[in-house]
C-alpha cells in the first residue's frame, strides 16, 4: 500500500472542497471525547489541507518517504529470510 502524495490529493479534490473539509475535521477531533468524533479526525484534516500549505505538505512528503522506507526495508528483509526459516 502507498501513500498519496500531496499532489495526488490536490489532482482528485478541489481546493474549496479541501479546506472546508480538512477544518471540519480539525473541529470534530477537537471534539474527540465524543463518542463518534475522535482525535484520529485532526491527522486526517491535516493531511488533507495539506496541499495547499507548504509547511503542512513537507512534513507529510518526509512522511511519507519514512514509511515508504520502512515498508521496503521489512519487504527486502522478507525476501531475504531462508525457507526454512519461513514456516
Amino acid at each position: 500500500m502507498r501513500l498519496p502524495s500531496c499532489q495526488d490529493l490536490s489532482r482528485r479534490v478541489p481546493r474549496w472542497a479541501r479546506l472546508p473539509l480538512g477544518l471540519a475535521l480539525i473541529a470534530g477531533g477537537a471534539l474527540g471525547f465524543l463518542p463518534v468524533l475522535g482525535f484520529w479526525m485532526v491527522p486526517l484534516g491535516v493531511v488533507v489541507m495539506a496541499p495547499d500549505s507548504p509547511f503542512v505538505a513537507q512534513r507529510w512528503e518526509r512522511f511519507r518517504g519514512w514509511v515508504h522506507g520502512r515498508l521496503d526495508r521489512r519487504a527486502e528483509a522478507r525476501a531475504r529470510k531462508p525457507a526454512a526459516q519461513a514456516g
